[in-house]
């Protein structure tokens, strides 16, 4: 399988651990395998000491589910240099050196650093040109082969594909090209291989239309990552003036959730509005408790509306309002589609991107009618943020007690969903004491009255029972 790597660039160097974490969200919404971290640079030796060293962030990254290529910028072959690159391959196992212009023409480099780094430990990187003949790295590279595991070309827009693919010699190792945002490269072009890398990560917050692109492109087969709507990372906050500029600023918030994953209700309350403006499908809820003093609230740029609601219906926490929508091209659906079988497309002045969005509100439509908070000034209290954290605090605890006696029960599984939906509405049963059982003790498969396949798993109160036809999950109680 394809694995996918984001570069980070230079400006991680003063970043806390707050950052980090924005970094693992957004990787994990959009199916990214690792990054490319910047560890080093001779005008200023190894980065983090503000956090305790590289190991640890590097460490920190990799216990959060991501593959880490730590690397450095080379200007030379300087025994600073020389002797950073050997203890990172020694301590991270693979190291990457992104060597350009000063070793341009100069083979001298090449043969001193293949003199220092034989019989290196890990696996060696080398990030440089896509045009090496141009450049004048033909040399460098035959002098590098047998030392270098991958080259990483640098192919920033479809001429220097082209030339990537003129110029650069047969080598023993793997080719992972590092493909670029901006400017963006075409992406039916993109090589299909083992692996790649993206440059970077600013531009791919400012492209996630494109990123998700390239992902899809790359890993066709691959599911969305297992996570709930709110978990994702915030898209567009609330109150940006570079946003909706026609209002003044953004009246909602906006998550980059992977398009048609449910979007279930945050807090309880009657629907008092579904419509469809050309920025896609919304549902308006006139809350059963006020969130910051506002009694209604919007979801909106979904691609499909619950067929099940309506007007005057009451939704408590958790159940389903509809899905993930946003996108102004089906393509930017990634070939996805909700049970309805339409997606909705949003107008692009609309919304660029596959989002969902949130609002607080004074009325029972977003964007029209009685209770529009019509800007300036901004209201900074129709902020959903904090409804937002609340959700996800509440999603911690859960799973925190999901997996209090068995630390490996799944969190995101069709029995999870509803133990978690179960404990939204105050009917927790308990912790998981088994993981989740699909055969008896004679290794056949589990089955109901009826026949039908079943997964269980047990809790202090009774069962969850998961039919693997119906994919419907039930509680039943201890009688």
């Amino acid at each position: 399988m394809t694995r996918v790597y984001l570069f980070t660039d230079v400006f991680t160097y003063n970043w806390g651990w707050a950052s980090f974490d924005a970094l693992i969200a957004f990787c994990k919404a959009h199916r990214i395998d690792g990054v490319q971290l910047k560890v080093y640079e001779l005008t200023q030796g190894e980065w983090y000491a503000h956090l305790g060293g590289a190991t640890k962030v590097i460490g920190y990254l990799r216990n959060h589910g991501l593959d880490v290529l730590p690397y450095g910028y080379f200007y030379g072959v300087t025994s600073n240099e020389l002797t950073y690159a050997w203890s990172a391959l020694t301590a991270y196992g693979k190291f990457c050196m992104n060597c350009e212009d000063t070793w341009n023409n100069n083979p001298s480099f090449a043969r001193t650093l293949r003199n220092a780094l034989a019989n290196h430990p890990g696996e060696l990187w080398i990030s440089t040109w896509a045009d090496p003949k141009t450049q004048g790295w033909l040399t460098n590279i035959a002098i590098l082969d047998d030392i270098v595991a991958v080259w990483q070309p640098e192919e920033y827009g479809d001429n220097l594909i082209d030339l990537r693919l003129s110029e650069f010699p047969p080598v023993r190792g793997r080719i992972l090209p590092t493909y670029s945002i901006n400017p963006a490269v075409t992406v039916s072009r993109m090589l299909v291989a083992d692996g790649i890398s993206i440059w970077e990560y600013a531009d791919a917050l400012g492209n996630v239309t494109l990123l998700d692109a390239m992902i899809a492109h790359l890993q066709p087969q691959r599911t969305p990552p297992p996570m709930l709507w709110f978990q994702y990372p915030i898209g567009v906050p609330f109150g940006d003036p570079n946003y909706d500029v026609a209002l003044n600023g953004s009246h909602d918030l906006t998550l980059l959730a992977f398009p048609n994953v449910p979007v279930t209700a945050l807090v309880s309350g009657v629907i008092s509005s579904i419509t469809s403006p050309p920025w896609g499908k919304q549902v308006g809820v006139h809350l059963d408790i006020p969130v910051a003093a506002h009694g209604w609230m919007s979801y909106l740029h979904l691609s499909a509306v619950n067929p099940s609601l309506s007007v005057g219906n009451h939704v408590s926490r958790g159940d389903l309002v509809g899905w993930v929508g946003g996108a102004n091209t089906e393509g930017q659906y990634l070939g996805t589609t909700n049970p309805t079988g339409v997606n909705f497309l949003n107008t692009p002045e609309m919304s660029s991107q596959v989002q969902v969005g949130i609002a607080l509100m004074d009325g029972p439509e977003y964007g029209v009618g009685s209770g529009w908070s019509v800007w300036p000034p901004i209201d900074t209290t129709l902020d959903p943020s904090s409804l937002l954290r609340s959700i996800n605090y509440i999603r911690d605890a859960f799973e925190t007690e999901w997996t209090a006696i068995m630390p490996s029960a799944m969190t995101q599984s069709g029995i999870a969903s509803v133990a978690w939906l179960d404990y939204q509405h105050g009917n927790f049963r308990g912790p998981a004491l088994t993981s989740e059982i699909s055969t008896n003790k004679k290794g056949r498969p589990l089955t109901d009255w009826g026949g039908s396949p079943i997964i269980l798993q047990v809790t202090p109160r009774g069962r969850y029972e998961y039919n693997r036809s119906s994919g419907v999950a039930a509680f039943i109680p201890y009688r």
